[in-house]
């Protein structure tokens, strides 16, 4: 639970154990990590390979939670997705434990979305990397595309926190949202999408 400190007007206090954590909204962002369709919705990756989905749907409330008493204190909401290039060639060779554990659950694979439109396991640009609705991006937001566990491996994560924690200005790179951006675009995995 976040909580406004009455004597830092500048700070936010989240209940947490083994004690109360103050933090400066603006020098803080709340990563969403992977709560995309192939994770966590019917139709999706997981769901097609049965893998249960009830522990990520039972997050995506309390997350939605988080995301917006966040935005009111001012912290920057950044998401993270998992996806690869049409081609795949950022998924790593076609012996690497990265692409071997992927083909497994059919990177790359063309499955109709829910809604009949075509889409591709884990690839850039289709329904099956969208964030999940509920939790869908505004405007300001960041969406970082990574495609290895991590998010720092080739993207703009750490150059992203690096500015917030020092409360600098946003990089050219981070383009933020604009009120006319109808969905998020993505670009490559190392590029910071616009969102809204």
């Amino acid at each position: 639970m976040l909580g406004l400190l009455t004597d830092e007007p500048r700070s936010v206090v989240v209940d947490a154990r083994p004690e109360a954590l103050a933090i400066d909204p603006q020098t803080t962002a709340v990563i969403v990590v992977d709560m995309q369709n192939d994770f966590g919705a019917e139709g999706g990756m997981f769901a097609r390979a049965g893998i249960p989905l009830a522990g990520i749907q039972a997050a995506v409330e309390p997350i939605a939670h988080l995301l917006g008493a966040a935005r009111r204190a001012g912290m920057k909401v950044i998401y993270l997705t998992m996806q690869f290039e049409p081609d795949l060639s950022n998924a790593g060779a076609p012996d690497s434990p990265n692409f071997l554990k992927h083909k497994l659950l059919g990177v790359g694979d063309v499955v109709a979305a829910p809604d009949g439109r075509e889409s591709r396991t884990l690839v850039e640009g289709t329904w099956r990397t969208e964030i999940l609705p509920e939790l869908t991006p505004e405007k300001g937001d960041i969406v970082v595309a990574k495609h290895r566990y991590s998010g720092f491996f080739e993207t703009e994560l750490d150059a992203i926190l690096r500015e917030r924690a020092s409360n600098r200005s946003s990089s050219p790179a981070a383009r933020r949202v604009s009120a006319s951006t109808p969905r998020c675009e993505r670009r490559s995995t190392a590029t910071i999408a616009a969102c809204c």
